[in-house]
């Protein structure tokens, strides 16, 4: 994390990784976990070392570049025209989701939880970007991934 931050704009604030790693109890970290706390350090940089400085509620979670207005990866999925196995899929493995984490819940840490990647194929126009793109929305609003990272491969012969 350090290295992170001290290859950031907020290298002066390099020293405050440590405190703010507290947040972050685990001992073990993947590497999106390091990705999203990283994400994370900005917000309470900002809060810790320059918002005190104005009358703001640092109860309320600092958001950046979120338009409370925009509908939702979910939303725009439903909006696609046609598409009705993709849409069921989708509606599966988020049912599967809820159905993962309460098992966690009810087993706790003896719990191994399964892994899922996905490859879309298709002929060419058929929204594989497009759907894929919007998944990785929709896994990261439904809490299934930490980040709603997409990557998008050429085609392996």
């Amino acid at each position: 994390m350090k290295s992170l931050i001290s290859c950031s704009e907020y290298s002066q604030y390099t020293d405050q990784a440590t405190e703010f790693m507290k947040q972050f109890p685990e001992e073990v970290f993947t590497q999106t976990d390091v990705l999203t706390a990283y994400e994370k350090f900005e917000s309470w940089c900002l809060n810790k070392n320059v918002l005190q400085a104005y009358d703001y509620d640092l109860s309320e979670e600092f958001i950046l570049d979120r338009d409370e207005n925009v509908e939702s990866s979910y939303e725009k999925l439903q909006q696609l025209i046609g598409l009705d196995l993709v849409k069921k899929k989708i509606d599966t493995i988020l049912a599967a989701d809820i159905v993962e984490k309460e098992r966690k819940k009810r087993k706790g840490k003896s719990y191994k939880s399964s892994s899922m990647h996905m490859i879309f194929g298709g002929n060419p126009g058929t929204a594989k970007t497009t759907v894929a793109k919007i998944f990785g929305g929709i896994a990261k609003e439904k809490g299934i991934l930490k980040s709603g990272s997409f990557v998008e491969c050429e085609e392996w012969t």
